[in-house]
């Protein structure tokens, strides 16, 4: 009895020692047993915009499939260490996150969620941002024994490479180059990317059977408004990538290091012109420290030296939602959240705004110039009396009346119509021309429009 409950004892010892030497042979040899997952089907980009979150694509594996597709091969190093190849296919990461209508130097951090519950979060910068490379020498030049040390010549010969959504892909451990060979779409979608340098550990984050995209966005820290300018929400990192200037202050009689951008040149990367512009510095507390406006023209003189400034004596002063600063002579407007500009006109006219919506018609194409103004281009084929139509939307209330005006272009010669009225209550303008193939009509609102030769009318669009 005792000999058989050693016998036993025995083959229970024997059969663990098989069992851990097979999985020790698997593992070096990178025969991974299957483990329980399901490819991504579809792939859902949502974009979260401080707690809000909307869908900004959504593609079935069929459509993912139609779009271009490109091969690309990776190189990693995993927690072993050791060297690995993956063959990729798929799309460029990059492609379609603008192909969703994001903008990239907006986004702060991605997370990729795959069908199996696991998520990997990464940052713009680190996934984006920094150089990556593909290493061809990084299975020949591997130096196991001095890990992170590489044998002489492992960086030679590396290329860039963008990281990618696979749909099909193959990586094997110790292989001296990708196997394009094996590539399938078991672990579709596959999110790949490349090596900043060559002993850096990625595998872990090449996130496979990926079927959700977040795309976390930075939060504004200023943003540009007004009737006479393009609005814009600035991120910090938005702000930095712009020219910086570096100016001495003197507040409370110690001399200031400060590093941002001027007014100046944040208005001429807008376009803004106008010397009688009225502008507007904000901030989050102007209710107990009003800001005086100023015009354009006093904001850009350059001895008043307007600095929106980001670092002081070379330390950063501000973060992602830590308010800006203006240093200018004589003055530091804190806790500051933007500028608004806006037209000078006459009672109300500098803070109204409205939107100016042509009706859809078979007989001309509808376009607008980079100020909004509405282009309206006369088809071919089309001749004789036509009445064109705009529907009026107050975004920002002009007290009184206000003019739509209808200009009617051909061989350099213009007729104008226009029609008055107050807006605030009647939503239509309609003007009428007659026309040939080819003719212009643009239609625009004021806030007034005269024979007087000493005014001036104001846009309000």
């Amino acid at each position: 009895m005792e000999l058989r409950s050693n016998h036993n004892a025995k083959l229970i010892k024997y059969s663990l020692a098989f069992i851990a030497l097979f999985f020790t042979f698997l593992y070096l040899m990178n025969v991974e047993p299957a483990l329980a997952g399901t490819p991504a089907t579809s792939l859902t980009i949502t974009v979260n915009d401080q707690g809000t979150v909307i869908t900004a694509a959504a593609y079935s594996l069929a459509e993912l499939q139609a779009m271009t597709q490109v091969q690309h091969a990776y190189t990693t190093i995993d927690s072993m260490p050791a060297s690995k190849f993956t063959a990729a296919e798929g799309i460029m990461l990059k492609e379609l996150l603008t192909g969703a209508g994001i903008e990239l130097n907006k986004v702060t951090s991605l997370k990729f969620v795959a069908t199996d519950g696991y998520s990997k979060t990464m940052t713009r910068e680190y996934l984006l941002d920094t150089p990556r490379y593909f290493y061809p020498n990084i299975y020949s030049c591997f130096d196991s024994a001095n890990y992170p040390i590489f044998k002489a010549g492992a960086e030679d010969g590396k290329t860039a490479v963008e990281p990618m959504i696979a749909l099909k892909a193959y990586a094997a451990r110790w292989n001296t180059v990708p196997q394009w060979d094996k590539i399938d779409g078991q672990n579709a979608l596959t999110l790949c990317f490349g090596q900043s340098t060559i002993s850096e550990q990625t595998s872990n984050s090449l996130a496979k059977w990926v079927n959700k995209i977040e795309v976390i966005l930075a939060p504004k820290a200023f943003s540009v408004t007004g009737n006479a300018v393009t609005a814009h929400d600035y991120t910090m990192t938005e702000l930095k990538n712009l020219q910086s200037t570096t100016n001495t202050f003197t507040v409370n009689g110690g001399n200031l290091s400060c590093k941002g951008v001027t007014l100046t040149d944040l208005l001429s990367e807008l376009n803004v012109s106008g010397d009688s512009l009225k502008v507007q510095i904000n901030t989050s507390d102007s209710a107990a420290h009003p800001v005086s406006p100023d015009t354009l023209s006093g904001i850009c003189n350059p001895t008043n030296r307007y600095l929106l400034t980001y670092e002081i004596n070379g330390q950063a002063i501000t973060s992602d939602t830590t308010p800006l600063r203006v240093y200018s002579t004589g003055q530091v407007i804190s806790n500051v959240t933007g500028i608004t500009i806006s037209y000078p006109g006459n009672g109300n006219t500098a803070h109204a705004l409205y939107t100016l919506t042509p009706t859809i018609d078979a007989a001309y194409q509808n376009g607008a110039t980079a100020d909004g103004i509405n282009i309206l281009t006369i088809k071919a084929g089309v001749s004789g009396l036509k009445y064109f139509e705009v529907h009026i939307t107050p975004v920002s209330a002009h007290a009184g009346t206000e003019a739509v005006v209808f200009t009617h272009l051909r061989d350099g010669i213009q007729t104008i119509i226009s029609t008055k009225a107050d807006y605030d209550q009647v939503s239509v303008a309609q003007a009428g021309f007659n026309v040939q193939a080819g003719d212009i009509v643009k239609v625009y609102m004021v806030d007034d429009l005269t024979n007087a030769v000493d005014f001036n009318p104001t846009i309000l669009q």
